[in-house]
């Protein structure tokens, strides 16, 4: 966070307390209420431990690359033990923000999209996708694979090369909610720089529909409720049929 490598609005506000009370102490009653004064320091604040070895149900696709399968929870596990790391040498390129006399560099964060993922997890409409994590080259692990496991002796961090901002929807809706799980696809890598850069570059050229095209897909807009009950009306007057149809209709979607 001091660095800018989280935003401050995605953050556990009992992290940001914390920090709060050691960097800038006389601003806590500006930030705080009494109430959350009070529960704050009430609390302790512990990480649980991650013990090595981590193992992984995996399939091996390549002899860099395998996919598995993780949980919100187990997700925050390592995220909390600082396992979680965005590589900004393999990631997007970091955002440059003037702010007055201050200059930096931030992650550059769509934060509506954010909001967008976070509230289908929430809804539980989300549809589960994979989360890319790098092994860094300093790695010791090895592959069994007669029981189809990935197993980690030593890790310094994961790099997160693709995901992120469904790791940051995540993230946040377990911070409102401890409770909160979903199982995640998950793909871990074990890619040089260059190989990760050419990653993420091939995982930026997928071919997008336009807005107006896309839009028709999302089941939970109301407009296509809308149309989804005509188009099912339909069924009932044979005069109807073909006239409201994605393409080629009298309507077409």
């Amino acid at each position: 966070m001091l660095t800018l490598r989280k935003d401050l609005e995605f953050e556990n506000e009992y992290i940001i307390y914390l920090i709060t009370k050691v960097v800038c102490p006389d601003s806590i009653p500006t930030y705080f209420t009494n109430i959350e004064i009070k529960e704050f320091n009430n609390l302790k604040f512990e990480v649980e431990k991650i013990t090595y070895p981590i193992e992984f149900d995996a399939l091996q696709v390549a002899p860099d690359q395998w996919i598995s399968i993780i949980n919100i929870k187990q997700l925050m596990l390592f995220r909390d033990a600082q396992l979680i790391n965005y590589n900004e040498n393999t990631q997007r390129t970091l955002k440059h923000m003037v702010n007055g006399q201050w200059e930096y560099w931030t992650i550059d964060l769509n934060k509506t999209q954010v909001r967008a993922i976070q509230k289908s997890m929430h809804d539980g409409q989300y549809i589960s996708d994979t989360l890319t994590l790098n092994m860094p080259e300093t790695t010791d692990f090895t592959y069994d694979e007669k029981r189809k496991k990935l197993i980690i002796n030593e890790l310094e961090t994961f790099d997160i090369l693709d995901g992120y901002h469904r790791y940051i929807a995540a993230s946040n809706e377990f911070n409102m909610d401890n409770s909160f799980d979903y199982p995640m696809e998950l793909r871990i890598v074990y890619f040089s720089e260059n190989r990760a850069k050419n990653f993420i570059f091939q995982q930026d050229q997928k071919t997008k529909m336009s807005r107006r095209n896309s839009r028709t897909f999302d089941q939970g807009d109301s407009v296509n409720q809308v149309v989804n009950l005509i188009i099912q009306s339909c069924n009932e007057f044979p005069e109807l049929h073909g006239v409201v149809t994605p393409t080629k209709g009298i309507i077409d979607k």
